[in-house]
């Protein structure tokens, strides 16, 4: 079976990397259209955005299930979340 069982990658926000003209929400859409390609059955995606962002219906759309998230409050302008989902 090709393919790979874990992605892990912290999205850019477009403050000090470029989001090259893409909304952060289409970042996230590319993504999980990437990852539900690559991973093998029942792999994983980790991935960390800026908070803020509704992602639950992107991830149900690329047939994927959130399965733990985290927020982390870096200073008063800018906490990250960190989503965990799963595609079988």
């Amino acid at each position: 079976e090709q393919g790979v069982d874990r992605i892990v990658t912290d999205l850019p926000y477009g403050r000090t990397s470029s989001t090259h003209g893409r909304t952060r929400l289409e970042l996230v859409s590319g993504l999980l259209s990437l990852a539900g390609a690559v991973l093998r059955r029942g792999g994983v995606a980790v991935f960390m955005h800026e908070g803020g962002l509704r992602v639950e219906d992107l991830v149900s759309e690329a047939g994927a299930k959130l399965i733990d998230q985290h927020e982390i409050r870096v200073h008063g302008g800018l906490t990250r979340v960190v989503r965990v989902v799963a595609f079988d």
